[in-house]
């Protein structure tokens, strides 16, 4: 299976069009209160809200908005090891999507 980058860098367009982007579930607050005690993050750490977009490189009808929260780690290389714990938990993200617009 291709993915949409594949055909995006090609200049090219699916058939059937691009894949859904999946943002999976919301991280909970518990689970969120649980990695800023064991990272030591404080609020100086962590952004106030803002609104995101993923997939709107593929098109404006693909793109997903919603609210998001970002921290700043204080280990470098921490970033990629609480993505992929995240990942693996299904959960990408503090709030639930907002509509796309």
């Amino acid at each position: 299976m291709t993915h949409n980058h594949d055909f995006f860098a090609l200049g090219l367009e699916p058939r059937k069009g691009f894949a859904p982007v999946e943002l999976g579930r919301p991280i909970t607050g518990e689970e969120f209160e649980e990695l800023t005690a064991r990272l030591g993050l404080t609020e100086d750490d962590i952004s106030d809200e803002f609104e995101d977009t993923v997939g709107k490189l593929y098109g404006g009808k693909n793109g997903k908005s919603f609210v998001v929260r970002q921290v700043k780690t204080k280990v470098p290389g921490d970033a990629i090891g609480i993505e992929t714990e995240l990942r693996e938990k299904k959960a990408y993200r503090l709030f639930p999507p907002t509509p796309a617009g």
